[in-house]
This record gives C-alpha cells, structure tokens and sequence, in this order.
C-alpha cells in the first residue's frame, strides 16, 4: 500500500500523541475539585444571562 504525502506527515504528530497519552496514564494523578457548587451556578447564571442578551439583540 502506497503511503500518501498527507499520511507520513500525520505519523509523526499521531505519534507524539500517543506516547503523551501513554505517558500521562503511567503518571495518573487524581483530579482535585476545586470548585464550589455556588461558583459553578453563579458562572452557569452568569453565562445563561449573557446569552439571554446575546439572543435578544440578535432577534431586532
């Protein structure tokens, strides 16, 4: 099988990929929450007032 141009060039960034991938599952560490549930909602009250705007400007 012929390989294309397009192919040998994604080899090597594939590659670089898989061994970062593979290197940071040998290395795991957990995941810390640092967030608090009233920070999430405050941003998430944030956001749905923003889009709010965002929609009514839109729709005149």
């Amino acid at each position: 099988m012929r390989e294309t141009r397009r192919t040998a060039q994604l080899r090597r960034p594939v590659k670089q990929v898989r061994d970062y991938i593979n290197s940071w599952n040998e290395n795991a560490k957990p995941f810390t929450w640092t967030a608090t549930t009233d920070g999430i909602l405050a941003k998430v009250r944030l956001v749905q007032t923003s889009m709010k705007k965002i929609v009514n400007n839109n729709s005149r």
